[in-house]
């Protein structure tokens, strides 16, 4: 057996963990993340399994919600032509359900088809120079760096 075979013969393998992106000395070639940290055995593997659960559980929402609003359309297309706003209200509605308001992707409605041009007001939102967008009972306003907030436009009261 030569050094090129075995690079490590002590059996240690030096490792980046993908979640903290510290390097760590695995014991065996199997292990991906840190064995240990914050007093917690595999907290950085159980951490970024969490994450990437979530981004699963979100996109399998967004394909369910792509395959009714695919549905709808087709069998609305066929009954009616729908206008940008009438598209666009609907996938708002299939969002939104019976929540009050609704933390989104910034691109979020924009991949489902909706077209955030096709509104029927703009407002400013009292003390700021933000602006509101509302398609017919929904508002849109832009509340983080990346997302956009979500809401029935009877939530916000200086609208009216």
């Amino acid at each position: 057996m030569t050094g090129e075979e075995n690079p490590d013969p002590l059996g240690e393998y030096v490792k980046v963990c993908p979640y903290c992106g510290e390097t760590f000395t695995a014991g065996h070639m199997n292990r991906d993340f840190c064995p240990d940290k914050n007093g917690h055995k595999n907290y950085c593997k159980n951490r970024y399994k969490r994450i990437v659960k979530e981004e699963l559980s979100f996109s399998v929402d967004d394909q369910n919600i792509r395959e009714e609003a695919d549905n709808e359309a087709n069998t609305e297309a066929k009954i009616t032509k729908e206008t940008p706003l009438e598209n666009t209200i609907r996938l708002m509605g299939q969002l939104l359900k019976h929540q009050l308001t609704l933390k989104l992707p910034i691109n979020h409605l924009s991949n489902l088809g909706a077209s955030y041009e096709a509104n029927d007001g703009e407002y400013t939102i009292p003390g700021t120079e933000l602006k509101v967008l509302t398609y017919g009972p929904y508002a849109l306003a832009w509340g983080y760096e990346n997302q956009l907030i979500l809401t029935h436009k009877n939530q916000l009261p200086w609208i009216q």
